[in-house]
């Protein structure tokens, strides 16, 4: 039986993780069975974020119960639970002054055999800025035996009363083209409220689309911000352009936030580790870069139709993602190891 305890206190120079940095490196070590995110608000990117925390997790199923408040849950947030293909029930808590408002914010995952639940308890909303930019705090608890069954039972008897509660009811397409008639961006007073628990603007980067070819490495990083991504010299062309440069600078999109990170450049320096990929520090703190080394995570560059900008996506050494790109570039004889035998680390160009 193991068991442990993380602070998470985001928002500040100090910070050394966010809300879904830790949970979405937990779910990079693991695989679990099903995901439940309760919420009083969401918005699209914060649905996006936690769905990709699920995936990283293998998670078959995730249950969902989130507030209609009318202002900051998104009808596109509902919408985009919807058509996941993870979902497997969506609740609407209806957010009135005459019932009790829905206020927890729990993100929870669950691995039955044997049994293990990796469990975040606080203040960050799923959304963007709740869960990744705001001053949040909360606790992140891993552990399994006795103590993940004492946990489980007192959750589902929590959420049983929830569920039979006259507020909380499933959301079929009625129910969300309903809330999406009576939605209603904040004005004036409830804007300030908007922009503490973290409503997106109408224009996110989420649906930027990679346009040609990609290259990924397996992770490993230097600095001590940990964002000095190691590449080999035949991926630099991908970044250069094959232009003889010794930089070249470029903004990155990190696939599951959709969050676009400036600052970013690709470096070369005689002795100093060669050729490296210096991410924005705070995307960096983001994936946990140093962890996803630990476990030689891929790390893989999309290009967009800009020279100038590239999608970051970080797939999981152990999911199956990982284990498909491997198997295709070895069918394209594009797989190749940076020095021979089992210190090295593979890499597709």
């Amino acid at each position: 039986m193991s068991e442990s305890l993380t602070l998470v206190l985001q928002g500040t120079d100090a910070s050394e993780s966010t809300a879904y940095s830790v949970m979405a490196d937990a779910a990079r070590s693991a695989s679990y069975e099903e995901a439940l995110f309760v919420t009083p608000f969401a918005t699209r990117q914060g649905v996006y974020m936690l769905t990709s925390i699920a995936l990283d997790a293998e998670a078959k199923h995730v249950h969902w119960i989130v507030g209609l408040d009318g202002v900051i849950t998104t009808p596109e947030a509902l919408q985009a639970i919807a058509e996941s293909s993870l979902t497997a029930s969506l609740r609407g808590w209806a957010q009135n002054l005459k019932q009790p408002s829905l206020h927890a914010k729990i993100y929870m995952l669950l691995r039955r055999d044997p049994l293990k639940m990796l469990l975040y308890v606080g203040s960050a909303n799923a959304t963007r800025d709740g869960l990744s930019e705001n001053i949040e705090a909360g606790i992140f608890w891993a552990c399994d035996g006795k103590v993940a069954l004492t946990l489980r039972r007192k959750l589902n008897s929590w959420l049983e009363e929830l569920k039979a509660s006259s507020n909380c009811s499933l959301l079929g397409e009625a129910e969300r083209l309903d809330y999406a008639s009576k939605y209603q961006r904040p004005k004036r007073s409830a804007k300030r409220v908007a922009r503490v628990v973290g409503l997106e603007k109408t224009k996110t980067t989420t649906l930027v689309e990679p346009h040609g070819d990609y290259t990924w490495i397996e992770v490993a990083v230097r600095g001590g911000s940990s964002n000095q991504i190691e590449i080999c010299k035949d991926m630099v062309p991908f970044f250069t352009g094959n232009k003889n440069v010794r930089r070249k600078d470029f903004e990155l999109i990190e696939k599951s936030t959709g969050i676009v990170y400036p600052n970013n450049s690709y470096r070369f320096r005689i002795g100093n580790f060669g050729h490296r990929i210096e991410v924005n520090t705070n995307l960096a703190r983001s994936l946990n870069l140093k962890a996803a080394s630990r476990r030689k995570d891929m790390v893989l560059f999309r290009r967009t139709k800009s020279p100038n900008r590239y999608i970051l996506e970080l797939h999981a050494a152990k999911a199956r993602s990982t284990r498909h790109l491997i198997r295709r570039g070895r069918r394209q004889n594009r797989v190749h190891q940076t020095i021979s035998g089992p210190g090295g680390r593979n890499y597709y160009i």
